[in-house]
């Protein structure tokens, strides 16, 4: 076993701890007089261990472990300080070997250890197991990355964009409730891993005093170096963002995944299918005048040629049955146009962020298509059957900068592993709107991360038919999940547009059969967690929504302030909201339910929630 890889058995235990038990304040004024004796005893390089123990108690069968481990992990932390580090990682290494668990009736109390033994870690500079092998390759926002980056990914500055391998991502960020629509720029990179990464994020523009990785509930800890240098490590791939003294707007973003299908395996399949296979290596790729121009790249003249076969309207039009795969440093700044096709796929790990900040790609009346590792402005899809976005990222600046919407007429749509942080709604579902008419069925999310600088992370049901060609038409949007999603934030000073979960029927839509199921939420910046109703916007939409019916909020996590009022309501007596039903949710680690005992029989239940429930719903549950 290697020394990562008990350091990382180490931190899972502690964590895992820190998961399942908790410490009032009077217990600690206990431990603080329990653990005085250790505070006078001093450690040296020929300390001796009493443990390791495979179990850690403090009474019951395992008691006699008590004094020796609390010995052992303290020395742990006094020795890592003092700079025996030898012998610090020889504990270390030890109680990650052998300790098993945690036991008896005051295993909280055994956390305090836990604390130490993670303290002592963290003195200590974690061994590298870059995926190359060898010395450790930092991550840096060089100029160029150069030897600082990882060949399989791309690395950007926040000073400029940075083709072919990367660029400067642009976010809108008015701050909380200015109502402004401000443009700032943040950084990101992403590379490919499997088993463990050590990553070291470099500022070379600015000092900081603290560093915070984001999403909260991965665990990830930041470890500061000095005022320019943060560390840590990841157990497998995740989209994170790390930010420096609490500033989102000025922040990097990591996104890494599993390595993908090879270009050699890739093109096998497409040849089995009977695809055309078109590869396209690193370089900066440019439609001016409708021609194709191309920068720093290996490209071939038939591979020119080929490309811009394809242009129309300055898009790249992707034809049927044809696989694309893009090289690491492929940068397009135009978009991706699948229209009126079928049997289409785009992988690889390519950028396509046209200037205007819109449509990376897009999605139009077709059937069977996957895009895999693109990292894009937005990606609409219209009228579009069987289509999956997959390690999709879509960073978004300018108005009504939706990231992934699906208008009507679409149905059997997956985004896996997406990520968002976008100028408007992260990702929506639709009826008829724009050229795109008719239902909207079938639509998964799953294992993302939202995050809507403005507007809502998830929005349904506002546009429909009575604002279409066929106002007299009715339009379903049914068949909605949303599972193992983690919201970074919502920061919309409107009130209407407010619920980082959000529901608002209109245009004689019916909205039915949604599941939001474990969506974790962090501090809301402005904004509510939830809007479930039947209205009539009647700057977007030319009559109320039909109903809402059978909506699932299930196993739901919110940490942070007090957001705004929650809303529920229907718009009238033929208007409603039937049927929401919560199951284990959570503020701040309080479980919300109607069979609450500190909840008095005569208050509802969505009291306690920081809900509205207003007029014309019913079947409203808390379990």
């Amino acid at each position: 076993m290697t020394d990562t890889m008990k350091q990382k058995i180490t931190v899972l235990f502690l964590l895992f701890c820190a998961a399942h038990f908790s410490l009032p304040n009077c217990q600690l004024s206990i431990v603080n007089c329990q653990f005085s004796t250790l505070r006078a005893q001093t450690f040296d390089a020929d300390y001796k261990m009493a443990g390791p123990y495979e179990v850690v108690a403090r009474d019951g069968e395992f008691r006699a472990s008590k004094g020796g481990s609390e010995r052992d992990m303290r020395a742990a932390w006094e020795l890592a300080k003092a700079g025996h580090h030898e012998k610090a990682c020889e504990i270390i290494n030890a109680y990650a070997d052998k300790l098993q668990r945690l036991d008896g009736h005051d295993a909280p109390l055994c956390l305090i250890q836990g604390y130490w033994l993670c303290r002592a870690m963290m003195e200590e500079k974690p061994l590298s197991n870059s995926p190359r092998g060898g010395e450790d390759r930092p991550l840096s926002n060089s100029p160029r990355g150069g030897e600082d980056s990882i060949s399989s990914g791309g690395l950007s500055s926040g000073n400029a964009a940075l083709p072919p391998t990367g660029g400067a991502g642009r976010g809108a960020s008015g701050g909380a409730g200015s109502g402004a629509h401000k443009i700032s720029e943040i950084s990101y990179c992403f590379f490919d891993f499997t088993g463990d990464v050590f990553v070291r994020v470099v500022t070379k523009n600015k000092k900081f005093k603290s560093a915070r990785i984001r999403p909260d509930y991965r665990g990830t800890i930041a470890n500061v170096q000095n005022d320019s240098t943060v560390q840590f490590l990841l157990f497998q791939p995740e989209n994170v963002s790390v930010e420096f003294d609490g500033n989102i707007t000025d922040n990097l973003l990591v996104f890494t995944s599993k390595p993908p299908v090879s270009k050699e395996e890739a093109e096998a399949q497409a040849k089995k299918e009977g695809r055309q296979f078109i590869y396209i290596p690193a370089g900066f790729y440019e439609i001016k005048d409708k021609r194709l121009e191309i920068k720093d790249s290996q490209a071939q003249p038939s591979l020119v040629s080929r490309l811009s076969s394809l242009i129309s309207d300055g898009n790249i039009l992707v034809p049927s049955n044809t696989t694309l795969y893009l090289a690491p440093g492929a940068y397009f700044t135009s978009t991706f146009a699948i229209e009126d096709t079928r049997n289409v796929s785009i992988l690889g790990r390519g950028i396509a962020r046209p200037p205007r900040g819109y449509e990376g790609a897009h999605v139009h009346r077709s059937q069977n298509v996957l895009i895999d590792g693109l990292v894009v402005n937005t990606c609409p899809i219209g009228a579009a059957r069987n289509v999956t976005l997959h390690d999709v990222r879509s960073i978004s600046h300018p108005g009504w900068g939706d990231g992934l919407n699906v208008f009507g007429g679409s149905s059997d749509i997956l985004f896996d592993r997406v990520f968002c942080r976008n100028s408007d709604d992260c990702t929506t579902a639709y009826a008829t709107r724009k050229d795109f008419s008719g239902s909207t069925r079938n639509i998964h999310m799953r294992n993302s991360t939202l995050w809507a600088d403005v507007a809502h992370p998830i929005f349904i049901g506002l546009h429909g038919a009575a604002a279409g060609p066929h106002p007299e038409r009715r339009d379903t949007i049914e068949n909605l999940l949303y599972e193992n999603i983690d919201i970074l934030c919502q920061a919309e000073a409107q009130v209407d547009y407010q619920g980082c979960m959000a529901i608002n029927c209109g245009d004689n839509n019916l909205v039915r059969n949604v599941t939001f199921d474990n969506i974790r939420i962090e501090n809301i910046h402005q904004g509510s967690l939830l809007h479930v109703k039947v209205g009539w916007n009647q700057k977007y939409c030319k009559a109320p929504g039909l109903g809402v019916e059978n909506i699932t909020f299930r196993t739901i996590r919110y940490y942070g302030e007090q957001p705004i009022l929650s809303l529920i309501y229907g718009y009238d007596a033929d208007h409603r909201v039937s049927g929401v039903h919560f199951k284990d949710f959570r503020l701040n680690g309080h479980r919300i339910y109607d069979a609450m005992p500190e909840k008095p029989k005569w208050y509802k239940t969505a009291d306690f929630a920081g809900f509205f429930v207003g007029e014309h719903v019913d079947d409203i549950t808390f379990e």
